[in-house]
């Protein structure tokens, strides 16, 4: 399918740039998946004559940024000779949208020129549900604005339409992924190349994390056995920054501690936030290394939540990562909007005390929240906001050291609700333990999260263990 936009109120937000030098490099991509979907376009020249003047072949690449969490996915194209653009790309995803001048000159989030925006529904992503070629058409460039208006085909409506979204979902959409404009900068290492033309993956994550309260108190396994509860809050307790990168670009452990206050030889700063971490914290996974500073959420609020802002990370021999655009929420925000959280009902069976009662599987309702309330979230919604593995939720039984046992349920980005059954498809087990035997009683923690597709991974939604309940760690 081909469809042609015009005049749909899409804005493309250009730096002011002046460029004597241009350089051409090849198409390239940091991601190996298969595309189904693309975006074309030809840039357009309004003033280029003037002394502000954006020069012919100034914008030499168009790169498109899905900003999963640990696993952020890049593609980019040149733009050719007479300033058309073409970039395939694969559905399910939302993109950043970036103009990028590599010019031998220019370094780190100089070179963005400039990222889309849909300012009808506050979008900074196309959030692509389904397979689409879209064609931009001609993208204005007016240097004396620094504005650039995209000439498009039809109305805000059908280009929701053609992205598969409903003006709703764009709408909510739009209201939390100013979070993924972090990622815009081409240049992260700030050699003057792309980094996805090396092949060098960097991204910057943030985990949130939360305590579920029922009335003000803590939610215990008992609340939610055999009903859904409506009305939960979450109390926001922390965040954490991670800068995120393969560990053949740089091995050391800045972070060998949670909760310290100096890193092991690293450098963090900000510029433009006023809000200052409490801490430091970091790890490992796979091949790559990440760390970054922690924000006290009971006591103070996000980096970034007051006012655009720049993190850098300083690493060994004078490597610094950079990574401009950044913003966040206040924790009156994120207990207000965006949220996308899943209800969980434990399903248990036979008689006696309710905490002796087996656990037979769980019931999932995916929620958001709307203005201070839960309400139900949409399969498309859903579908491009959460990673393709869904949330974990971990019933323990036993935890200790790196031993645990219990319940494992995950549950899927791919439907809007549901139950799964123990034995079933989405169940499983931790360590060595009888599945069709575990009670209420018998847990003793629970753990529940997920990955999204913008960057964040939230720890929030998990009950605590019944009254009387020995906790495990």
């Amino acid at each position: 399918m081909n469809q042609k936009l015009i005049n749909a109120g899409i804005t493309i937000n250009f730096c002011l740039l002046i460029v004597s030098t241009l350089m051409t490099a090849c198409t390239g991509s940091d991601n190996s998946s298969s595309t189904d979907s693309s975006i074309k376009g030809r840039l357009f020249v309004v003033d280029a004559v003037g002394p502000n003047s954006v020069l012919p072949g100034t914008v030499t690449h168009i790169m498109a940024v899905s900003p999963s969490t640990s696993n952020p996915i890049r593609y980019v194209a040149t733009v050719e000779a007479d300033n058309t653009f073409s970039l395939s790309l694969s559905s399910g995803q939302p993109y950043i949208i970036v103009f990028v001048a590599q010019d031998g000159i220019l370094l780190g989030p100089d070179m963005i020129v400039g990222t889309v925006n849909v300012s009808a529904n506050g979008l900074d992503t196309l959030p692509i549900a389904s397979a689409v070629d879209i064609d931009l058409g001609e993208v204005d460039i007016n240097t004396t604005l620094q504005t650039a208006n995209a000439t498009i085909s039809t109305s805000v409506s059908e280009l929701e339409s053609a992205l598969g979204i409903t003006n709703n979902e764009a709408t909510y959409i739009g209201g939390l992924d100013d979070l993924a404009l972090r990622l815009a900068n081409p240049d992260v290492d700030g050699n003057g190349v792309i980094d996805a033309l090396e092949g060098k993956n960097f991204s910057l994550d943030w985990h949130v994390r939360a305590d579920t309260k029922l009335s003000s108190n803590d939610l215990l396994i008992t609340d939610i056995q055999d009903v859904f509860q409506t009305g939960l809050s979450l109390q926001w307790n922390l965040g954490s920054a991670y800068a995120v990168y393969p560990r053949s670009y740089d091995d050391i452990n800045y972070v060998p501690n949670s909760g310290i206050i100096a890193a092991n030889g690293g450098q963090f700063s900000t510029i433009g936030t006023s809000q200052a971490p409490t801490s430091l914290s970091g790890g490992t996974f796979g091949n790559m290394r990440q760390w970054g500073p922690d924000y006290n959420l009971i006591t103070g609020e996000l980096g970034s939540s007051d006012a655009v802002g720049t993190f850098t990370y300083g690493l060994s021999g004078g490597k610094v990562l950079t990574y401009s655009n950044v913003r966040t929420k206040t924790v009156a925000q994120l207990s207000a909007d965006g949220v996308l959280l899943p209800f969980v009902k434990i399903n248990t069976t036979g008689s006696g005390a309710a905490v002796t009662k087996t656990i037979t599987g769980i019931s999932y309702i995916w929620k958001k929240l709307s203005s201070g309330l839960w309400v139900d979230a949409t399969e498309t919604e859903i579908s491009l906001l959460v990673q393709n593995d869904g949330a974990r939720l971990n019933l323990y039984t036993f935890r200790e050291n790196s031993t645990e046992r219990g319940l494992t349920f995950l549950i899927p980005s791919t439907s809007a609700n549901g139950t799964i059954n123990i034995g079933g498809s989405g169940s499983l087990s931790l360590g060595s333990i009888d599945t069709s035997n575990v009670t209420i009683a018998d847990v003793c923690n629970a753990a529940l999260s997920y990955d999204d597709k913008m960057g964040l991974r939230l720890f929030a939604g998990a009950p605590k263990p019944a009254a009387g309940t020995t906790l495990c760690n």
